[in-house]
């Protein structure tokens, strides 16, 4: 549901974007739209640390059972942040164990979302993103629907990323910039979203949803006629 509702934005976002752009960004000059874009800090060379805390005990049974959850979940509420991640993935996964299976959408995603915060409030900030993706909702239609949706919680998230020059945080705000509704007619912070989505395509270490919005916007249309 979520790839799917951000391709439709991506498609909406081209075509808007084509019009304008044949109309006069060429006479405005990209140049000068790059040079003046703010609101969008390049990415450090080094990426800052993820996992703070280096004592998590790793599970012997079967991958991808309920045990296997208590296992992490066990250790998270112990304070190991990066236990809390791999609970809170067996927790959204797409195919649980039957215990979290028959649990509903919602029980299951505020579990989860209980379980990053944890990681959280230890500075985590690999947790941030993943909590940020399910906070954050840009489509507003789906966004009224998602009693999840909390657009004050995942903008203090999004600072905190920001603030450390995270990558994760990086690519969600040039995501923002892009497919965000608000900023349709913003040539210029889409211009310099396109352009730094670029520069972060060729950092390590990025978790797969990153790499997953980055490659996915860097090959829209509207990065390539604004980049």
């Amino acid at each position: 549901m979520y790839l799917n509702s951000q391709k439709i934005w991506v498609l909406t976002s081209e075509l808007v974007i084509l019009i304008m752009f044949s109309t006069f960004v060429y006479a405005q000059g990209l140049e000068s739209a790059l040079g003046k874009a703010g609101g969008f800090n390049k990415k450090e060379e080094s990426e800052p640390s993820k996992n703070n805390n280096q004592s998590q005990q790793l599970f012997s049974g079967q991958i991808g059972s309920y045990d296997e959850f208590v296992f992490y979940e066990k250790q998270c509420r112990a304070q190991v942040e990066i236990s809390c991640i791999k609970a809170a993935q067996i927790m959204m996964s797409l195919t649980p164990p039957q215990r979290i299976f028959d649990m509903s959408t919602s029980a299951r995603t505020q579990r989860a979302l209980s379980l990053f915060e944890i990681a959280i409030n230890k500075q985590h900030l690999e947790a941030m993103e993943y909590a940020y993706d399910i906070y954050y909702i840009i489509n507003p239609i789906e966004r009224a629907l998602n009693p999840n949706a909390d657009t004050v919680r995942a903008n203090e998230l999004l600072d905190q990323m920001l603030s450390k020059n995270y990558s994760g945080g990086l690519a969600r705000q040039a995501q923002d910039f892009i497919l965000n509704p608000e900023y349709l007619l913003s040539l210029e912070k889409k211009s310099i979203a396109c352009k730094n989505l670029k520069l972060l395509s060729g950092n390590s270490g990025l978790t797969a949803k990153t790499k997953e919005i980055i490659d996915d916007l860097n090959a829209s249309l509207v990065c390539k006629l604004l980049r």
